[in-house]
């Protein structure tokens, strides 16, 4: 599946490196079915758990949650967002490693102007540091926020939520699920500066979610 976009849209995205991130390594109608496919063969129980809302309270408060160590994560955005980014950290220090910003902050802000969204609009960002692996405030978080579909950026980011030691690489390209909510993984933005030649397969990773976006109820 590829986005449908209008004509700003695509000059964001020939901004950023490649003409609507294509043409990819395969043909389009080949990732369109691939993305079909994978969204398809999800077990059971994760298809319920992505066609079923979360009820979590819309206005719980954020002193509800359970309290997260200094330093596990910090974020910015809409407070009920559809589109939760969670991003890598590579140093203790988030300030030295912050995924969202600089050059790597302004290749976010495209994208997300790609999937018609914004930092303040239908947008959460998240990013995290080494402490926030199997943190229970990290859960209570993505609850609160209640998001149709996470994307993460990094393979940090990627085996903190999900729990795993995989590579990224095995982690992508498939729909998982955290909190009840579908989950895609993609390369961080700083890696995507240095090998643009991945940005196509960021932009079948995006497509992937917005394809499980699709499939939630509002």
């Amino acid at each position: 599946m590829t986005l449908q976009l209008d004509a700003r849209q695509r000059a964001i995205l020939a901004e950023m490196g490649l003409p609507v991130f294509f043409p990819l390594a395969e043909p389009a109608g080949q990732v369109a079915a691939q993305v079909e496919a994978q969204v398809g063969q999800r077990p059971a129980a994760t298809r319920a758990a992505v066609a079923a809302p979360v009820h979590a309270p819309v206005h719980a408060s954020v002193a509800a949650a359970p309290r997260a160590p200094a330093g596990t994560f910090s974020g910015t955005g809409d407070p009920q967002p559809d589109w939760l980014f969670i991003g890598d950290a590579l140093a203790d220090d988030a300030s030295q490693s912050e995924s969202f910003a600089g050059d790597a902050g302004i290749l976010v802000d495209n994208m997300l102007k790609a999937l018609g969204v914004s930092r303040t609009r239908k947008a959460h960002l998240l990013h995290l540091t080494r402490q926030a692996q199997a943190d229970p405030a990290l859960r209570a978080r993505v609850e609160q926020l209640r998001p149709r579909v996470i994307v993460t950026m990094g393979r940090f980011a990627a085996q903190a939520v999900l729990a795993t030691e995989e590579p990224s690489g095995r982690l992508r390209g498939r729909v998982h699920e955290f909190a009840g909510v579908p989950l895609v993984v993609t390369y961080p933005p700083g890696y995507l500066l240095r090998a643009p030649q991945d940005k196509a397969k960021a932009w079948a990773d995006l497509c992937l979610a917005q394809q499980a976006l699709a499939q939630r109820a509002p």
